[in-house]
């Protein structure tokens, strides 16, 4: 029989190889829209720059491009404004489109701009 330790360990590496395989396979949804850059890592989304790109290309009455700030690459404050640009442009399109309100609970986007939490970003 398995310990609880080892147990414990085996789910721990599932959970991991399966947040590899998400975020491999978002990596590959967003190479496959034109970006000014390319995606190497989920990091490279963490100034808001390419989403907003994408999200132009899907809906772009509500993500204009010029509505974020592309100097958001070296400086992480820029890269959150932006990231809350976006969101409350998401919050718009969702109660928009089909009534729903997304929780501003949903997603520390300071994490993600200042620290560049991948995690963050699989959440």
């Amino acid at each position: 029989f398995f310990s609880s330790e080892s147990t414990t360990q085996a789910k721990s590496t599932r959970r991991e190889a399966k947040m590899k395989e998400i975020e491999r396979s978002l990596i590959a949804w967003c190479s496959s829209f034109n970006t000014t850059t390319a995606i190497d890592n989920l990091a490279d989304l963490a100034d808001g720059i390419i989403v907003n790109e994408i999200l132009n290309q899907i809906e772009p009455d509500y993500f204009p491009l010029k509505s974020i700030n592309q100097n958001a690459k070296e400086n992480w404050a820029l890269g959150l404004h932006n990231l809350k640009k976006i969101f409350a442009n998401l919050q718009d399109y969702f109660q928009d489109k089909s009534g729903v309100m997304l929780g501003a609970e949903m997603l520390d986007l300071t994490k993600i701009a200042r620290h560049r939490e991948t995690q963050e970003i699989l959440n």
